[in-house]
């Protein structure tokens, strides 16, 4: 599965920035996300819980954070389990100035193994969508990305 996206975002840059890189922000904006620790070795561990439909599939996640390009571009490797799946999502966000503040461009992909693959795209494609979409409202919200410098 392979999506993306772009948004606008009133915030400057480096606010942007700040909010997409610091791990106590990453932590109040990821959807649905506790017991968020930071590695010694930088890696985040997280737990999830992603609605599927009727329930819910808890996930223990391990992010990878790689700057590619200081201020303008971060890569996630996310890596997990949970009840009958595997996961690994890997995303590039990408930001600009625009006119009014940021432009935010990302390109991720997700591969699923296991029983909750089996469920199919029409499942699965919303669901991502879904966790997307919330990540994006609450970033647009949050302070860090909201504070001018």
């Amino acid at each position: 599965m392979n999506i993306t996206g772009t948004r606008e975002f009133a915030a400057p840059p480096d606010a942007l920035w700040r909010a997409l890189t610091d791990p106590q922000s990453v932590a109040g904006i990821l959807p649905a996300a506790h017991d968020f620790q930071v590695e010694d070795d930088g890696r985040w561990r997280v737990q999830v819980v992603v609605p599927l439909g009727l329930g819910t599939l808890p996930l223990a996640l391990t992010i990878t954070p790689e700057v590619l390009a200081p201020y303008r571009e971060v890569r996630y490797t996310a890596r997990g389990r949970g009840t009958g799946v595997l996961i690994e999502v890997t995303a590039e966000l990408r930001i600009a100035s625009a006119a009014t503040g940021s432009h935010l461009s990302w390109e991720a992909s997700a591969l699923l193994r296991g029983a909750v693959a089996s469920i199919g795209r029409h499942v699965l494609d919303p669901m991502v969508e879904y966790q997307i979409s919330g990540f994006l409202e609450t970033l647009d919200g949050h302070p860090r990305a909201t504070a001018a410098g």
